[in-house]
């Protein structure tokens, strides 16, 4: 028997509090081992769009280069070929239109003189145009980062301290009972400290119960916490703070209530200094089995309310980032495809043009040519 005694009243509850921690605490490290997963993936992630960024932006910035070429061999060419255009227009006239005179315009000889180079700056362009999608991907991450994945990383931290906390309840509510009702035999032969003097580690009823009743007032913050609350469901609420129905009246507002009734309960019982009869005692432990009920269905329920919001959290997540890449998608088909379509398409009238303007006959100016004429028909 004392043995029983020993195992029930001695440091279960102080090692069932324990076990509760140390979970707390397993479950803590498991939600920093994600977050660190989170911050080196995320790291991945913003190293490779960045190395994108930059090996694009090298890209545009060597456009200038090749365009300002471009531009400078058909200024070149034109400039080279104005009089001969002009006398092939002349003959023409002559031949199929029976114009014979016209009148020289005057032509300023400096026009045709080579100026200093055409420099455009195609890549500034091109830059702003493609910021926006850049701006677009650093919002997109910063976003990602700081609504959802913190918003869930605070969640799981909370979540095991939220089940925790209403379970822990339920064991220290156990653990008040006990004590009161040996403070009410403490007189008689059912006495455990009258049975077993020597047993030191039973502590005086009055002082347990005091303590236990401190530690639930320190803990009750994590339930009434603004965090905690966004992880339970309006039901949940409802039967933590306000309303229990079907159940005796104690209970009818709500569990958190419930315990502080047990509280003031235990300690009228306590130091009312009068024996309470037997229905009163009964009553008392009918209604710690009730409450010790209600308090398993709502960890039950916590547990599921807080797993599906964090799971609604990570849908969300995922909705977001697909409508981001929708939106990307979306961007390139009906922007940046046309825009790029219709500069290819300058290129290649650019081309036409240059390679039917007349040129001095020249080897290089023939490699010229026959490579934009390659381009025209790409």
């Amino acid at each position: 028997m004392f043995m029983v005694i020993f195992n029930c009243l001695g440091n279960p509850f102080n090692d069932i509090l324990l076990t509760i921690e140390n979970l707390i605490d397993c479950e803590l490290d498991r939600v920093n081992n994600l977050g660190q997963q989170r911050i080196f993936l995320l790291l991945g992630g913003v190293g490779i769009v960045g190395l994108s960024i930059c090996i694009l932006a090298l890209y545009l910035l060597t456009i200038d280069k090749h365009l300002n070429g471009l531009w400078q061999f058909l200024d070149k060419r034109m400039r080279n070929g104005f009089l001969q255009i002009r006398q092939l227009i002349l003959e023409r006239l002559s031949q199929y239109h029976n114009i014979y005179e016209i009148a020289d315009s005057e032509i300023d000889p400096g026009a045709l003189k080579k100026k200093d180079p055409l420099k455009f700056k195609h890549s500034l362009w091109y830059l702003a145009k493609f910021s926006i999608l850049f701006i677009f991907a650093a919002v997109f991450y910063i976003v990602l980062t700081t609504v959802f994945y913190e918003i869930i990383q605070k969640y799981l931290e909370i979540r095991p301290q939220l089940i925790s906390g209403i379970s822990s309840r339920r064991i220290q509510i156990t653990e008040i009972a006990i004590y009161t009702l040996e403070n009410e035999a403490i007189n008689t032969n059912l006495s455990l400290y009258q049975t077993y003097p020597f047993f030191s580690d039973l502590k005086p009823p009055k002082k347990q119960v005091i303590d236990i009743i401190n530690s639930l007032k320190s803990t009750s913050g994590i339930l009434t916490s603004e965090k905690s609350k966004k992880l339970m469901s309006e039901n949940l609420k409802s039967l933590i703070f306000e309303s229990i129905s079907e159940v005796s009246p104690f209970l009818s507002m709500g569990s958190f209530r419930a315990v502080s009734f047990f509280m003031q309960e235990s300690l009228f019982i306590l130091f009312n200094k009068v024996s309470d009869s037997n229905q009163s005692v009964i009553k008392y432990l009918n209604q710690v089995i009730e409450f010790s009920n209600i308090t398993e269905k709502l960890v039950k329920k916590c547990d599921s309310d807080s797993k599906n919001t964090i799971e609604g959290m990570m849908n969300n997540m995922i909705y977001f980032t697909v409508l981001c890449l929708f939106v990307i998608i979306i961007s390139f088909i009906m922007f940046y495809y046309p825009m790029i379509s219709k500069e290819i398409n300058v290129l290649k009238k650019l081309a036409k043009l240059l390679v039917i303007l007349p040129s001095s006959g020249n080897s290089r100016q023939k490699g010229d040519l026959k490579s934009l004429t390659l381009l025209n028909n790409s």
